[in-house]
């Protein structure tokens, strides 16, 4: 007999392309949970190789679980299509969004149902993740920038793994957008951010694992995706400039210089000097903006980080001088 505890407030969604080898590991962390899920649903999205029948498998399984596991389809590519295709099927007020590489440590969907119940129900619970790359290296990712959009847009914040949000606050934004192949994420999270001001960070040690490899789905290489990179970028700035929060669009061109600084690590100095020229075709804030900017590339071009750091010093909102009476 099965004496887990099922959450009666999560879904989690899990959108699957050709990882027959990944995907069972990350559905075993879920099934590992403290607490489990009310449902699983993992949207395959088009898979050639094994995938579809090695989720049916571990489904069948898995069956004495009490979770309502569901097996979808989605043929249009992409995963922003497979998460919309899996957020249609979520009946619980949460949705958690997960990717098929990475994994959950067994306390995490506990400790996020307890803070939702201590926070008093925020539309939005973010946390940090630990980050593991091709050599074994674990790094913290999160930040704790008292300006969440500022966050967002700097760090990436509410990342796939890292938040778990009211399925209707999901959906009143428009869902995730399926025109974004890459940093469909970090769009997505600048949108909830603008519609939404009950987000709570639940702090303390990670508990979601995220795998970053040239195989993963989230990738370590920028260039080989400019174009899909920028696109993000230029879509954001379009989300800022229609919530008319016209001060946030600096950070979106030093964002453009970064990232043209990575191109230029990477040895795609035409793609970098494109963007970077871009970057620096009148920012908002004229020529004081520009200088920074380029200080922003130099630092970023030289190290290969520190780029959100430099930008929160040289871009942050001067005070206004107070008259001396």
């Amino acid at each position: 007999m099965n004496t887990k505890k099922t959450s009666e407030r999560i879904t989690v969604v899990i959108p699957v392309r050709n990882r027959e080898r990944l995907v069972c590991r990350t559905l075993d962390s879920v099934a590992a949970q403290t607490l489990l899920p009310a449902r699983l649903i993992v949207v395959d999205n088009g898979s050639d190789d094994g995938t579809r029948d090695a989720v049916a498998r571990w489904m069948d399984a898995h069956s004495g679980l009490p979770v309502d596991m569901v097996l979808a389809d989605e043929a249009k590519p992409g995963a922003s299509a497979a998460r919309n295709r899996g957020l249609t099927l979520v009946e619980t007020p949460y949705v958690a969004f997960f990717d098929s590489d990475d994994l959950m440590l067994p306390g995490h969907l506990e400790r996020v149902e307890r803070f939702i119940d201590a926070a008093g129900g925020p539309e939005i619970v973010y946390f940090d993740r630990a980050v593991r790359d091709d050599d074994g290296w674990t790094k913290v990712i999160g930040s704790d920038d008292g300006d969440l959009l500022r966050a967002q847009l700097l760090d990436c914040v509410l990342n796939t793994t890292g938040y778990v949000a009211l399925a209707s606050l999901v959906r009143d934004a428009g869902g995730w957008d399926e025109d974004l192949p890459r940093w469909n994420d970090y769009e997505l999270g600048v949108r909830l951010l603008l519609g939404s001001s009950r987000v709570r960070k639940l702090s303390g040690e990670p508990s979601v694992l995220v795998s970053e490899t040239d195989d993963s789905i989230t990738g370590n290489s920028y260039s080989r995706d400019a174009r899909d990179l920028e696109r993000a970028l230029d879509r954001i700035a379009c989300d800022l400039r229609r919530a008319e929060r016209l001060h946030e669009v600096k950070y979106v061109y030093a964002r453009r210089v970064a990232l043209s600084a990575l191109y230029a690590r990477e040895g795609a100095s035409d793609d970098s000097r494109r963007l970077y020229d871009v970057a620096l075709d009148q920012p908002p804030g004229g020529v004081g903006t520009a200088l920074r900017l380029q200080l922003i590339f130099a630092a970023v071009r030289m190290t290969g980080h520190g780029s959100s750091a430099l930008s929160r010093i040289l871009l942050r909102k001067k005070e206004p001088r107070k008259l001396r009476k």
